[in-house]
């Protein structure tokens, strides 16, 4: 991973304590590139630290464990605000 990053050393310094969340995860389910199957997502509601699996019109509670047994497809995640960087450190 080391390409991607930066490696200007005032940037990296301005910048000590890079983490991110984990907000959707999106699924699909089917035989790729055959123009079959279908998505679901997995989504975090902050305001409820709650995660929930949507499809089509359905939504159900799901445990956070659920997400690292599924087939990601794509991963959404946010940067850490600062205030909770030092709660998780």
């Amino acid at each position: 991973m080391a390409e991607y990053l930066v490696s200007d050393p005032a940037i990296q310094d301005a910048h000590p304590h890079t983490q991110y969340d984990l907000i959707a995860n999106i699924c699909h389910e089917g035989e790729p590139g055959k123009g079959a199957g279908n998505f679901k997502v997995h989504i975090l509601h902050k305001g409820a630290n709650k995660w929930y699996e949507l499809q089509d019109l359905h939504v159900k509670d799901i445990l956070p464990p659920v997400i690292t047994l599924s087939d990601s497809y794509i991963q959404i995640y946010e940067l850490q605000k600062e205030s909770n960087m030092q709660k998780t450190t």
